[in-house]
């Protein structure tokens, strides 16, 4: 090793026969060195910075197995449903997922709402007033 002293306190300095300082860095990450061992080397990690990296290591891999077992239960949850205005069957993990489509939804909204409206007409019975101003509320002053 070129220098001694700029390799104290890194992860990678190791011994050689007992006494050789030498560079684990091969062994370790099981690659080439990208630099010359000494002053010029690029990779000189101290163990605070390994201490920071193993941490950051452990929490993406926490934040990994968390999004894999959520992705697992999804799967665990799908049920196959059949749209009530195409008859098309489907696969959802939503409870709530009625329609196979935005189309469809669409459709049974435009029902739905035209439903609503007959049976607003119904209840409000025949009107006096053929003008409809009494339903708007117009003959009363309010607005």
């Amino acid at each position: 090793m070129a220098s001694d002293s700029y390799c104290n306190g890194c992860i990678y300095k190791g011994l050689v026969n007992g006494n050789a300082p030498c560079c684990n860095y091969i062994f370790m990450e099981d690659k080439r060195r990208p630099c010359p061992p000494g002053e010029g080397c690029t990779v000189k990690v101290t163990n605070r910075d390994a201490q920071r990296r193993t941490a950051e290591e452990r929490k993406r891999k926490k934040l990994e197995l968390a999004k894999e077992q959520r992705a697992k239960r999804r799967l665990a949850r799908v049920h196959t449903v059949v749209c009530p205005i195409c008859g098309k069957s489907f696969e959802t993990d939503r409870v709530q997922a009625r329609y196979c489509s935005k189309a469809c939804a669409k459709v049974a909204h435009k029902a739905q709402l035209r439903l609503h409206e007959k049976k607003r007409r119904e209840m409000d019975g025949p009107s006096s007033d053929p003008s409809g101003h009494l339903l708007q509320g117009k003959a009363l002053g309010v607005r």
